[in-house]
């Protein structure tokens, strides 16, 4: 009787210590959560939203100009066409152009359908002398976006501030 005892106080003792271990972790646990949270409100908690951050040279918090002064955006009709090269190469362009404000009127104007139509066959024309390798790569992109955004401007006559492209896929 005295071994069923020794055997006995074995497993409270083992019962106890994994218990023990148990609420340690446990323990260590909720103190490390509460550290992080109070780490993560003293720290981010203080900063200034992105649109407060920007401010001009006088210290004043500033918009962007560039597209707060009346400009319009209008989509050009999704271009897909072939380019230059000896393999067969495709390209789909999706773009949008920037209007100048005092020639964006709001009801669509029938000359600015009209330079829409001109501008999108510029750009259609351009992408047909593009071969496949000037456009490999992010200076590849940089360069088209640089090139059809010059030509839009001189073909528009500075009625199009910039020409935004919003999808291109190369086939």
């Amino acid at each position: 009787m005295a071994d069923d005892e020794k055997a006995g106080d074995g497993k409270s003792e083992k019962a106890s210590s994994s218990t023990g271990a148990v609420l340690g972790v446990l323990l260590a646990s909720v103190i490390a959560a509460g550290g992080g949270v109070y780490l993560g409100w003293s720290q981010f908690g203080k900063q200034e939203p992105a649109k407060h951050a920007a401010k001009d040279a006088h210290g004043k918090a500033g918009k962007d100009e560039k597209y707060t002064d009346g400009s319009r955006v209008r989509d050009l009709q999704p271009i897909t066409t072939n380019l230059a090269g000896t393999p067969p190469a495709w390209i789909r362009l999706e773009a949008s152009v920037l209007l100048n404000p005092e020639n964006a009127a709001e009801p669509q104007s029938a000359e600015e359908v009209e330079l829409l139509r001109v501008v999108n066959e510029d750009v259609v024309a351009f992408l047909r002398t593009v071969t496949l390798t000037q456009l490999q790569g992010p200076s590849g992109f940089q360069s088209l976006r640089e090139d059809l955004d010059e030509r839009v401007r001189i073909r528009s006559e500075g009625k199009i501030k910039e020409l935004i492209v919003q999808s291109m896929i190369l086939e």
